[in-house]
């Protein structure tokens, strides 16, 4: 007896000795998680403000390709000319943060005069005197041709300052240095204006500063301060349709370089914004080692986390971001501590209850119904939120059925869903998402009636049951109501007080006969017509919903076995070169004929084929299919291109290589005459892993072509960096020919954007003989439309095959 004692003594102290140890191990736990989410809190805000840096960076290298693709194809624009397309391209509202943009020419000592015939009226700010400074003469001088400056409006101009037009920058060896580096490596080249253009001597003029007001003498020295700290960054620009692939092909084929000065500093500081970071911006020139040029906010102190940003645009440039961890109520020390004292105390309580309860056996026995009563809440409530759970959401749903059979009422299910959860748990992390599904179930919780039930099924899903007086209203405004509270912003401590802002689809079924899981199965399908309908909406379950739904998946069961039953064929449709009006190449489209249904649409089937992933063996077919046509088309003594489109899910793949690899090795067609089309909105998801696949494919010697181009947005600095062939102008682009000057405007803009890239143009939705003969006035390289030949199948395209044979001129309306 006196043995059992002593051991019931013992047991609550090995509980308080155990609880010490959680204790300690709960705080250090604690505490390494908090210190971790404050790192993922600043990453978060780091990579928010590093990609915007990355993205305003882009967009102003996008002014210098703009400028040397229009110097390229008009050498010898003179300053009004570039005016006017500075302003054609909006320079001064697209790129804010480029002080200076110009052309430098070199202009060989014999052509000097000619030089100064050519350039016209002087540039913005520049003086009309047709001196070279430094005087004396020179094989060759390197002069601005044209410029355009944006400070302060124009009011610079109107107090007098200028720039001396004849100021030869190969004259300084600090701007002669930099200017041939930029020309021997055929890359940018960036330097600070300190460094660069005014190392030649040449100083800025400006007015008697006693004469002007004191308003016009801030504007100069706001001027003079933002140009010393800004970058010069010049490119190379070399004639068109000669070899430059090596220094003495691009000594020879130089022809001047475009400049562009940019505010670095105004780029880091409105990146940063209110971020409290600090941020240091540097570029790599070629063949030497990272130069800083811009440092903006508060310096790294001891502990502070940093992260560094490589964006390859042009050159290499790095941006270093730097900030002090983000501030929280209680430090993670302190949260450790306060943890663990937690943990502690309620091993002191524990010690405390078993110490008295060892002495009592009925606290034993409340002690277990207490815990049997958690249990049984536990099994019927959702573990994160506490909201019913799925098994206590069909019961309550069942008694209600029962009362609404009873009393004659009507109850309603809105089945709610949030719109890009994923997305907020996958950028944010799964902690974050758990503090959003809390907090949308107390906000869904505190709108309703004491009789109402909400509940969360799982996932973002959760389920609202109203009956009676809530229906009053009407389902539709019960639903709108929970939509409105869900759209004011959820703010998070743990987040840095970030706020989100969530939307919300909702399903709502209607009944007072059917059982539970016949209504929330009738309010899923009611959301899936929500989500379908653009999401952030919410829809009223209808019995033709159902039958949508099943249509659908009938579609897709159909579609899993009309490749294996052959069902699937190709037509194809020619392309055209426009100078000579000779077909070149066809395209081959994907068409489905459907036993029982005809041919189906591709706008029906396609985006099922995408959604559920059949579109990686279907385009492997088509692959195969096509390359052999074409193969066999050779042999016949019509060697065609044959362009085949790939859709986001295979360019997701790398086994796409493999696929055009077989295609290739089946068929025996040359690669050279395989053209891959892809979407620019396709091209610029996950770009770097996008160039790496397409430098693969154009490794195994295919075409690369961007479809629908100028419908997405890609800045040129990505452009140049994908191995692409051809741009294939969308057909919206070319039916506004006829509708509007702006849209003859744009296609001219894009058809010489792609001959200065040195990539083919291909217009395609030709379907009138304005839009032909457009085109071809502006040496648009290739096209294709109804106005030429529509889609046809092997048999038809044969024949038309031999019918140009016989007669090699395109004649316009045959065959339409």
């Amino acid at each position: 007896m006196k043995a059992r004692s002593i051991i019931k003594l013992k047991i609550p102290w090995a509980i308080l000795v155990i609880g010490v140890c959680i204790a300690l191990a709960s705080g250090w736990a604690w505490q390494a998680s908090a210190r971790k989410l404050q790192r993922q809190s600043f990453d978060i805000i780091s990579s928010n403000v590093g990609a915007q840096m990355a993205a305003t960076l882009r967009q102003n290298m996008d002014l210098v390709a703009t400028v040397r693709a229009m110097i390229a194809t008009d050498p010898n624009s003179n300053n009004e000319q570039f005016a006017q397309f500075m302003a054609a391209v909006g320079a001064s509202t697209r790129y804010k943060n480029s002080v200076v943009a110009g052309y430098f020419e070199r202009v060989p000592e014999s052509q000097l005069g000619a030089f100064w015939a050519s350039i016209g009226s002087p540039a913005i700010g520049t003086s009309p005197s047709a001196e070279v400074l430094p005087p004396g003469p020179r094989p060759q001088y390197c002069l601005l041709r044209a410029s355009a400056l944006q400070i302060l409006g124009l009011g610079i101009y109107s107090i007098g300052a200028e720039i001396p037009a004849g100021t030869d920058y190969c004259a300084a060896p600090a701007a002669a240095q930099m200017l041939q580096a930029a020309e021997n490596s055929g890359q940018v080249v960036v330097t600070s204006v300190a460094k660069g253009l005014l190392a030649v001597g040449a100083s800025l003029r400006l007015p008697n500063i006693s004469k002007l007001t004191p308003t016009s003498q801030q504007d100069i020295a706001t001027f003079v301060t933002n140009l010393l700290s800004s970058e010069v960054v010049l490119e190379p620009v070399y004639q068109s349709g000669v070899p430059i692939s090596t220094v003495a092909e691009r000594q020879t084929a130089l022809v001047g370089w475009a400049l562009d000065v940019l505010d670095t500093n105004a780029i880091l500081t409105d990146g940063l914004g209110t971020s409290g970071l600090g941020a240091t911006l540097a570029h790599v020139n070629p063949g030497s080692a990272p130069a800083i040029l811009a440092s903006v906010g508060p310096r790294q102190r001891e502990r502070a986390y940093s992260t560094t940003i490589h964006s390859a645009i042009d050159g290499q440039w790095i941006i270093a971001l730097s900030g002090n961890p983000p501030a929280g109520a209680i430090p993670p020390l302190g949260q450790g501590l306060l943890v663990g004292g937690v943990v502690l105390m309620i091993s002191l309580l524990l010690f405390a209850l078993i110490w008295v309860q060892g002495r009592s056996r009925t606290r034993a026995l409340a002690l277990v119904d207490q815990k049997t009563g958690e249990l049984a809440h536990q099994a019927l409530h959702d573990a994160l939120t506490g909201l019913p759970n799925r098994a206590l959401i069909v019961d309550r749903a069942e008694q209600m059925l029962a009362r609404a059979a009873r009393q004659h009422l009507q109850i309603g299910v809105l089945f709610l869903d949030l719109d890009n959860f994923k997305a907020i748990n996958d950028g944010l992390g799964h902690g974050a998402g758990d503090h959003l599904l809390q907090a949308v179930g107390a906000r869904l919780n505190g709108v309703l009636r004491g009789s109402d039930t909400v509940g969360r099924l799982g996932g973002d899903e959760f389920v609202v049951l109203v009956e009676g007086e809530s229906l009053d209203v009407g389902p539709e405004i019960v639903a709108e109501r929970l939509m409105e509270v869900l759209r004011e912003p959820f703010v998070f401590e743990d987040l840095s007080n970030m706020a989100l802002t969530v939307t919300a689809s909702i399903g709502i079924a209607l009944g007072a006969g059917a059982s539970a899981d016949e209504m929330l199965r009738d309010a899923d399908v009611a959301l899936y017509e929500a989500k379908a309908a653009g999401k952030n909406c919410h829809r009223v379950f209808r019995s033709e919903m159902q039958h949508a739904i099943s249509d659908r998946l009938e579609l897709e069961m159909d579609l899993r076995s009309a490749l294996e039953n052959d069902e699937l064929f190709v037509l194809y449709q020619p392309i055209f070169d426009l100078e000579h009006e000779k077909i070149s190449a066809v395209e081959a489209l994907l068409r489905w004929r459907h036993p029982t249904r005809g041919v189906v649409s591709p706008d029906a089937f396609i985006p099922i084929a995408e959604d559920t992933g059949l579109i990686v063996p279907i385009g492997r077919w088509v692959l195969i299919e096509a390359c052999q046509q074409a193969e066999r088309w050779h042999r016949l003594g019509n060697p065609l291109g044959m362009s085949v489109n790939i859709s986001g899910r295979q360019l997701e793949r790398d086994e796409l290589g493999d696929h055009v690899q077989e295609a290739l090795a089946i068929s025996g067609l040359p690669p050279g005459s395989l053209t891959l089309e892809i979407t620019e909105t396709t091209l610029m998801h996950d770009a770097e892993a996008t160039v790496r696949r397409l430098r693969f494919l154009k490794g195994l010697g295919v075409r690369l072509a961007v479809d629908d181009f100028g419908t997405g947005y890609s800045s040129l600095a990505y452009l140049r960096q994908f191995p692409v062939d051809a741009l294939k102008i969308d057909r919206s682009f070319i039916a506004g020919i006829a509708e509007s000057s702006e849209s003859g405007a744009l296609i001219h803009t894009l058809i010489h954007l792609g001959k200065t890239l040195g990539m083919e143009t291909l217009a395609e939705g030709i379907e009138e003989q304005a839009q032909l003969e457009h085109l071809q006035r502006e040496h648009c390289d290739t096209g294709q439309g109804f106005l030429l030949a529509r889609p046809l199948d092997v048999a038809a395209m044969e024949q038309f095959l031999d019918v140009r044979t016989e007669d090699l001129t395109v004649r316009l309306g045959h065959d339409r």
